[in-house]
């Protein structure tokens, strides 16, 4: 897997080759398997607040000297920076995470997880939604042909407004589905 993973990194980095979907699967496969080791042997519990802060500060150190990390065309400089630059910051999120199970957005944050795959299937309606809501507001410009999402730019409210309709809507819809399947079910086993 590793030496996989090298290979793909040198192919685009050395030689700018880059296969869009397999080389990021490559990635992702080795950091799937480092996080399957850190769970699974190691038994991290990501409530160390000492690890935390190495954690932060290697993940800033690694941006601030080699640069960002990003799996979207293999857009990181070695495979070392890969996996210990995204295992700090994958601690960093978990310990934050766990601070956050006991607060109110600790629930709502459960919920997106226990939806996620609804949130990814139907997150992209929910934008579309939100986008016609706001040409019919007025809000931005464009006719229906041009449906796509806005450039947003600096607009702090118009990110705020999208992400919680890409996540909310498919919620739900989901929500609103699952009653109304229950509601047929019952029909339907009682009629029997």
């Amino acid at each position: 897997m590793l030496a996989l993973q090298t290979a793909s990194c040198v192919a685009t980095n050395v030689y700018e080759i880059t296969i869009p979907r397999f080389s990021n699967a490559i990635s992702v496969m080795l950091l799937l398997y480092v996080g399957q080791q850190l769970h699974g042997r190691l038994k991290v519990k990501f409530d160390n607040p000492y690890l935390f802060v190495v954690a932060l500060l290697v993940v800033y150190e690694s941006s601030l000297l080699i640069g960002p990390v990003g799996l979207n065309h293999n857009s990181y400089k070695d495979v070392l920076q890969l996996t210990v630059g995204s295992t700090a910051a994958l601690y960093a999120v978990c310990f934050i995470s766990k601070k956050l199970e006991t607060w109110r957005i600790g629930k709502v944050l459960e919920l997106c997880g226990r939806e996620s795959f609804y949130i990814m299937g139907l997150h992209i309606v929910g934008f579309k939604l939100c986008t016609m809501l706001l040409m019919a507001l007025g809000i931005i410009d464009g006719g229906l042909e041009n449906l796509m999402t806005p450039h947003l730019g600096h607009n702090v409210f118009l990110l705020i407004v999208y992400t919680l309709c890409g996540l909310f809507f498919p919620v739900a819809f989901m929500f609103v589905f699952r009653k109304l399947k229950s509601l047929v079910l019952q029909n339907m086993h009682c009629a029997n």
